[in-house]
């Protein structure tokens, strides 16, 4: 959010008076916090195509993506992303991922973070993980650390967690 400009005129504390190199420096100031100010959310548009299992299929509707929007930071090449996939889901064959294509800038490095999850099948509901799966733009859901399938099933599906990248 950009801030509101005014010129300065303080130069000997009358308030009257100023300076155009005085104000230059206000309007740099002015322009250096407005190119830090960049942590805009943008939300990802639902498209079914984007979500994916790794074996069998991963069935999710519009309404099951609650909140799913990322933003890049401050002046730097980092994204952060933020998920909460929830609602009637159908999973079918038992993948050992599941996964998300996302049209946030793609990655350049690695990342993983935890992932809150809750599946109606006898996966049951735990924290596993979420990680980058590329390079490109796919987030990965892992159930845990040493490769156990999600499931087959239909029913009420949760996932909730954020991922910071640089690209």
């Amino acid at each position: 959010m950009a801030i509101t400009r005014t010129a300065m005129i303080d130069d000997d504390g009358s308030g009257t008076t100023g300076t155009i190199l005085n104000n230059a420096w206000k309007q740099e100031l002015y322009g250096q916090i407005d190119a830090a100010d960049r942590g805009i959310w943008t939300p990802e548009p639902f498209n079914a195509a984007n979500y994916y299992a790794s074996s069998g299929n991963w069935t999710v509707t519009a309404g099951n993506q609650q909140v799913l929007q990322w933003a890049t930071l401050a002046g730097a090449h980092i994204v952060v992303v933020s998920f909460l996939i929830t609602g009637t889901m159908t999973l079918t064959g038992s993948p050992v991922s599941l996964g998300i294509i996302l049209s946030a800038p793609p990655f350049t490095a690695n990342a993983a973070n935890s992932l809150a999850y809750f599946l109606p099948t006898g996966s049951g509901g735990a924290t596993g993980y979420v990680e980058l799966e590329g390079p490109g733009t796919r987030l990965r859901f892992l159930r845990d650390i040493t490769g156990n399938p999600f499931l087959p099933g239909t029913g009420q599906f949760f996932f909730l967690g954020q991922i910071i990248y640089s690209y």
